[in-house]
């Protein structure tokens, strides 16, 4: 199995579709996706890229490692990151959130708690 054909086949396994991985992987058209999928050689930048995307190794993807390329992916959290991927604002802060400091994520819990309690008084 080539480089694409591990790529196609682990987005596959996510159940995620060409759009969703290239939206992840900053693409703009899943054409890009699909050239990816179908090349026997890839950057290893771009490698790199769609193992992020894809939640593995690059090694993973390369075949550098025993385990399989394709882990058992908790559901809840999938459907939670696929919500994620379809919502703008959710990506934007979720794009935010991965280069927060520790005293922004502290903040930024304080104020989902705060709003959660007061979710919790309304009827």
């Amino acid at each position: 199995m080539n480089i694409g054909e591990k790529i196609r086949a682990r987005r596959e396994a996510l159940g995620m579709t060409q759009d969703e991985l290239a939206h992840l992987m900053g693409y703009q058209y899943r054409s890009s996706v699909n050239k990816l999928e179908n090349s026997k050689e890839v950057s290893l930048k771009r490698v790199r890229k769609a193992a992020d995307a894809l939640g593995c190794s690059p090694s993973s993807l390369l075949n550098l490692e025993q385990s399989s390329p394709t882990p058992s992916v908790n559901r809840k959290a999938e459907k939670i990151g696929l919500e994620i991927m379809a919502n703008d604002d959710l990506m934007r802060l979720y794009t935010a959130g991965r280069s927060a400091d520790t005293k922004d994520i502290a903040m930024a819990y304080t104020v989902l708690m705060a709003l959660k309690r007061k979710d919790k008084k309304q009827p």
